[in-house]
């Protein structure tokens, strides 16, 4: 039957997701939760690149979006779980701060010379606090 297999593979799951490896696993999907977050915030702003309207939440750009927001805030739940959570939110948000800019780029927006540098010590910070995450 269907369902003693499913039961079987949840149980797998379990074991491999709350296991020894549930650290590096938490600290994997933050950074996935982060750029799906990130990903979100570009589609937000193609749905409300004219004036904002209750028609806009009806847009696919919209509605794209939010479903990349639900499944990064599933992720997010998940790796909290899993992680210390000062790591996981860094690492979350640093992610989810930076895809925007590069999405921001893409569509045409300049960034100035202190935007640029903040976004590169959000990323070595993310860079130092995963390797020490790491260590430990």
């Amino acid at each position: 039957m269907v369902i003693p297999r499913v039961k079987k593979i949840v149980k797998n799951m379990d074991r491999y997701i709350y296991g020894k490896r549930s650290q590096e696993l938490a600290l994997q999907m933050a950074a996935i939760s982060g750029f799906l977050f990130g990903i979100s915030a570009i589609f937000y702003k193609l749905a409300a690149a004219e004036n904002f309207s209750i028609q806009t939440l009806l847009t696919p750009y919209f509605i794209i979006g939010a479903l990349f927001s639900v499944v990064a805030g599933l992720l997010l739940q998940v790796s909290l779980k899993n992680g210390r959570t000062s790591v996981v939110f860094l690492v979350s948000t640093a992610f989810g701060a930076t895809i925007p800019v590069i999405g921001g780029l893409m569509l045409g927006e300049i960034l100035k010379t202190l935007e640029i540098l903040g976004v590169v010590l959000i990323i070595v910070g993310m860079l130092v606090v995963a390797r020490n995450y790491k260590a430990n």
